[in-house]
């Protein structure tokens, strides 16, 4: 979902002694909370953004950021995580 950005192959170093939040556009690794799968998405918005939807908006609280794939444009994509 991060092509064309990283492809199958390709390999990403991670600093996992980060002390703050990703600056907006960052890439970032995480485990899905589901399935506990390694997934790497970028950085659309960090806490306190406001997120636009078509009947309204969303504000991320001081522990939530939206990540995005590259993969595609589409919102619907896109997925909250919970710090």
């Amino acid at each position: 979902s991060m092509e064309p950005t990283l492809a199958e192959g390709d390999w990403l170093l991670l600093d996992p002694t980060t002390a703050r939040w990703p600056r907006r556009g960052s890439l970032v690794a995480f485990h899905q909370p589901d399935t506990g799968t390694l997934a790497v998405k970028r950085v659309a918005g960090t806490p306190g953004d406001r997120i636009p939807f078509r009947e309204g908006y969303l504000e991320l609280a001081d522990d939530e950021a939206w990540l995005v794939s590259d993969a595609d444009e589409i919102a619907t994509t896109a997925a909250p995580y919970f710090r």
